[in-house]
């Protein structure tokens, strides 16, 4: 039996950030066997976050911590969980792969703070580092943002309310048929994330009697990772006749989308996901398009759109941190969904340690039916009758399942404009 330490599995936690740094891996191996609990508070929730306050994700910082900080707040003020006070104990940062000191300090400076509950991490990569030695701690991790499928059902100390990869498939299959669409293409990135939503997407369209006529899986039509040159892929896409292409890919789109154009397809057929929905605006970085090149074609984001309410409920939480403005409200519906799901799951197991709230999570988010509630203080009330409840959040997301994935998501879709640039035009359920 190899034993490790604290340091041999510190330095795990690094390598792993540098391996997913260079792999660009997705998911982490599956973790079949709880830790052990820590000496944990059962008496006062305490929860912490790890998110991304320097590296190539800050920008997404804002949103998820002011949706935390109102959480805490919100159940605070309805009378806390097991009538104590909800305390946040440490405030971690998430880092990125380019520094894999900064998650293993980070990681360092939470079991230091014990807490029952982390909030994080928003990028895949580094959660697959954090989580080794947090849940060997036994400690929760819960993220707003992770859509690796390889996280699927990983641990039973790990959940989210963000969905998985092959849920956006699902919903972009829903969205062709809802459009009438007949006859589609798809231009796929040979790679995981790329090749889940493709599978996802043909069962659905198949589902719906609406024809993949390109990029079927098992054709071997799949765009290798480092091309560059898409021409002959797109004539062989013009000569199939489609009504609506989907192009799954990343750094690759701009090049598919100018092989599309030089083929005459009308780009307001059009489909994207949320890797590439991006601005192709003239003033754009990157140069981007003419204008009114893509008017009309559609793109498609994960997570419930922020209604304006909840903005402004945002906005002074966010006006007291160092952030200021409130840039990007991005993972907030999921953020601040993630903190209440656990403080009814401690509420309804009563008691505050990890292992008492992973197991009351799905109860409480309305796996096994349960009174409808969305706020806080109305679901508490319910608990404290007896009943159970079905807590129906921020972010929209269905109830969990076993794997500790939503059930159901919402995503938004986008519509280009005049300009190249995506607005929001609807929602959709996957």
């Amino acid at each position: 039996m190899q034993v490790c330490t604290r340091k041999t599995t510190r330095a795990l936690a690094i390598l792993a950030v540098v391996g997913c740094a260079l792999t660009g891996c997705s998911g982490t191996e599956n973790v079949a066997v709880r830790g052990e609990d820590r000496d944990q508070n059962a008496d006062v929730l305490q929860i912490g976050t790890l998110l991304p306050q320097t590296g190539e994700l800050s920008y997404l910082l804002p949103g998820p911590q002011a949706a935390a900080t109102l959480a805490v707040r919100d159940v605070n003020d309805a009378g806390g969980v097991l009538g104590q006070d909800v305390e946040v104990v440490v405030e971690a940062d998430e880092g990125d792969s380019s520094d894999p000191m900064v998650i293993a300090d980070s990681v360092d400076d939470i079991l230091a703070a014990d807490p029952a509950f982390v909030l994080g991490a928003v990028g895949t990569a580094m959660t697959n580092a954090a989580m080794p030695r947090l849940t060997e701690a036994g400690v929760l991790m819960g993220s707003p943002s992770n859509s690796g499928t390889a996280l699927t059902g990983v641990n039973d100390l790990y959940f989210r309310t963000a969905p998985p990869d092959s849920m956006q498939g699902t919903a972009l299959g829903n969205l062709i048929a809802r459009d009438g669409r007949e006859r589609v293409a798809v231009l796929v990135v040979d790679d995981e994330y790329g090749t889940v939503i493709r599978d996802r997407l043909e069962e659905t369209l198949n589902e719906k009697d609406v024809e993949l006529v390109y990029g079927v899986e098992g054709a071997g039509e799949e765009l290798p990772t480092d091309q560059t040159d898409f021409s002959a892929e797109a004539a062989a896409v013009q000569a199939t006749d489609p009504d609506a292409v989907v192009v799954l890919g990343s750094d690759q789109t701009r090049q598919i989308i100018s092989a599309l154009a030089d083929q005459d397809f009308d780009l307001a057929d059009l489909y994207l996901v949320d890797r590439n929905t991006n601005d192709f605006g003239p003033e754009t970085e990157t140069g981007g398009f003419d204008p009114g090149l893509l008017e009309g074609a559609h793109g498609m984001i994960p997570g419930a759109r922020v209604d304006e309410e909840f903005r402004q409920q945002l906005l002074p939480v966010s006006e007291e941190t160092e952030n200021g403005e409130l840039d990007s409200v991005n993972y907030a519906p999921e953020a601040y969904d993630a903190v209440i799901l656990v403080a009814l799951a401690a509420q309804r197991g009563g008691a505050a340690d990890s292992r008492t709230i992973s197991d009351n999570l799905r109860a409480v988010s309305g796996a096994d039916g349960g009174a409808t509630c969305s706020a806080y203080g109305e679901c508490l009330a319910l608990l404290e009758t007896g009943e159970e409840i079905h807590y129906q959040g921020r972010a929209g997301i269905g109830p969990m399942t076993e794997d500790n994935d939503p059930s159901t998501a919402q995503f938004g879709v986008y519509e280009y404009d005049e300009n190249n640039a995506p607005a929001y035009a609807s929602s959709i359920e996957g």
